[in-house]
């Protein structure tokens, strides 16, 4: 009976899974990464445990005799995202194929290599990566994932604490814990007012003029429980768009 019970038990852990991953599938929540020289890709539920997106401007700083402030050049803006996640399994074969998928990143990592003479192999193809989560981690000019490369390596961890299952000597971590560093590299030209970053890097409706349609809009539905701010009326801020004052805009959308 009680292995009859532990089995009834394992099924339903299984069930549970599957109905718990259709759910991320169906609602994008996967981490996807492409190799692009082979055009290998995997898979994961994002089970995300961290997430940083950073915008890095560079400036050239250089100070002048008498004056206060440095004379600062622009030089760029980069990107780059961190994330960490965890890859539960619940059975011994789901162990064999996670763990099948992390050797399989972990590969993603190599270049695309020539044979060369003497053994002596030369670099065909860096290991450049397209990286997709949803609308968070995406080309908004392509609707691919974001070109870049893993920086400062891939991170595995096995959860010690849960365990791991266990067959003929292998051994089958339970839970596996991922962070990587992911440098972006852009694709497109970047700038305000450029048609392509519209929707950049969200994948939202960044636009000016269609904030400022909506902004208009709403205080006109919700003015008499909600007053514009530094405004009188929903008019008041119609009145400044329609008159182009860009000044007069802009004090009352403090967004």
């Amino acid at each position: 009976m009680a292995n009859k019970k532990q089995k009834n038990d394992i099924i339903d852990i299984e069930i549970h899974k599957m109905q718990y991953e259709k759910v991320y599938e169906s609602a994008n929540a996967v981490l996807r990464f492409t190799h692009v020289g082979t055009s290998a890709a995997i898979q994961f539920m994002a089970y995300l445990t961290s997430f940083t997106d950073n915008f890095q401007s560079e400036w050239n700083k250089s100070p002048v005799y008498g004056r206060m402030d440095n004379i600062a050049n622009f030089v760029g803006t980069t990107r780059s995202i961190s994330l960490a996640w965890d890859i539960p399994s619940f059975s011994i074969d789901q162990a064999k194929v996670h763990l099948s998928y992390v050797s399989q990143l972990a590969t993603f990592l190599y270049p695309i290599v020539d044979p060369g003479k003497d053994g002596i192999g030369n670099i065909n193809t860096p290991p450049l990566l397209r990286l997709e989560f949803g609308n968070l981690i995406k080309d908004t000019s392509s609707n691919q994932g974001l070109l870049g490369f893993i920086d400062g390596g891939l991170t595995i961890t096995p959860d010690l604490e849960v365990g791991m299952f266990i067959e003929n000597g292998m051994f089958y971590p339970k839970t596996i814990k991922l962070s990587i560093n992911y440098t972006v590299l852009h694709t497109h030209k970047l700038g305000f007012f450029n048609e392509l970053n519209r929707k950049f890097p969200y994948d939202v409706n960044n636009d000016y003029h269609n904030g400022r349609e909506d902004y208009i809009k709403y205080y006109k539905e919700n003015g008499t429980e909600k007053e514009p701010i530094n405004a009188e009326s929903a008019n008041s801020v119609e009145n400044a768009v329609n008159s182009s004052k860009e000044n007069d805009l802009l004090s009352y959308m403090r967004f």
